[in-house]
């Protein structure tokens, strides 16, 4: 196991925090920063490893390419419980990023991605579907113009279970609480989903929808919804449309 640890990594071409491959480690306590790496940072990055992450704070910053908090590759599925997770500063910048098969569990997340090209609090890849309970998701930041993006969730080819979701996106031209790409289907539930292009968007996508408020437009078809609402509090029909005044 890893008890109270403070680990930093700076300068060089890629930084890590901490780095674990095939592992079944127990992270307690435990501070990882990499910062100032010109190409990539990792904070965490886990490969094939499904571990214990419990008050865990993982920051990238600076410099890189690519910024990550925590980086969960090749089917790495860990428990995840009161993670901070943080990237700023790169060009693409990612407070979790799931790729390949990896579906942690997510319990008092706060994932923030902010100041790069693109930014994207939790982004869920390639038949990634992690279950997200008290996850706090936002990025915000980008430049206004030239196709950039900020998600607070991305799902592409990717279905989680979002319970108690807080999800934002300002900043940057496109912005979208939660973005389902390729066949995602994501249920959401008891969340608030804020957007300042499109609260909810999807791209050949569908979408469960439960007991949550959106803030901004819904964009896309393939939506069931009950009990959603926006925050101005107007109802929304069971496709996401307004039915209220």
């Amino acid at each position: 196991s890893m008890n109270n640890v403070t680990a930093t990594a700076t300068g060089g071409t890629n930084n890590y925090g901490v780095f674990n491959e095939q592992s079944s480690l127990t992270m307690n306590n435990v501070t990882a920063t990499a910062t100032g790496g010109t190409n990539d940072n990792y904070g965490v990055y886990n490969i094939s490893s499904s571990l214990t992450m419990n008050n865990v704070t993982a920051t990238a910053t600076g410099g890189g390419t690519d910024n990550r908090g925590v980086y969960n590759e090749s089917s790495s599925s860990p428990t995840m419980t009161n993670v901070t997770a943080t990237a700023t500063g790169g060009t693409d910048n990612r407070g979790v990023y799931n790729e390949s098969s990896s579906s942690p569990t997510m319990t008092n997340v706060t994932a923030t991605a902010t100041g790069g090209t693109n930014n994207h609090g939790v982004y869920n890849k390639s038949s990634s579907s992690p279950t997200m309970n008290n996850v706090t998701a936002t990025a915000t930041g980008g430049t206004a113009t030239g196709g950039t993006f900020s998600h607070g969730v991305i799902n592409d080819s990717s279905s989680p279970s979002m319970n108690n979701v807080t999800a934002t996106a300002t900043g940057g031209e496109f912005n979208y609480g939660v973005h389902n790409n390729f066949s995602s289907s994501p249920s959401i539930r008891n969340s608030s989903i804020t957007g300042t292009t499109n609260s909810i968007y999807h791209l050949s996508s569908s979408a469960q929808v439960a007991d949550t408020a959106l803030g901004g437009v819904v964009a896309g078809s393939g939506f069931t919804c009950v009990g959603v609402y926006t925050t101005a509090f107007v109802v929304l029909d069971a496709s996401c449309a307004a039915v209220g005044p």
